[in-house]
C-alpha cells in the first residue's frame, strides 16, 4: 500500500511506501517514508514510524441490531 499526494492543510506531504496486513476485522498500516517499505510492524517509542491499528465495528459487534 502506498499513500500518495498527502496534504496536511495546504502542505502537501511526501508519498510514503507502507506495509499493511488485514486479518478478520483488524487492519495494520506502517509507513515507511518516501525511500522504504518496512518490513515488520512496531511503534518507536515517542517518534515515528508507529503501527495503526484499524479495528472494524459493526452494529452487531457493539450489541446493536442491523437494520434490513
Amino acid at each position: 500500500m502506498d499513500w500518495v499526494e498527502l496534504r496536511s492543510g495546504n502542505t502537501k506531504l511526501p508519498d510514503n511506501k507502507c506495509l499493511y496486513r488485514l486479518r478478520d476485522d483488524v487492519l495494520l498500516v506502517i509507513g515507511g517514508g518516501p525511500i522504504r517499505r518496512p518490513s515488520k510492524f512496531f511503534s518507536s517509542s515517542g517518534g515515528d514510524p508507529k503501527t495503526l491499528v484499524f479495528i472494524r465495528t459493526t452494529p452487531e459487534k457493539e450489541g446493536g441490531q442491523t437494520k434490513r
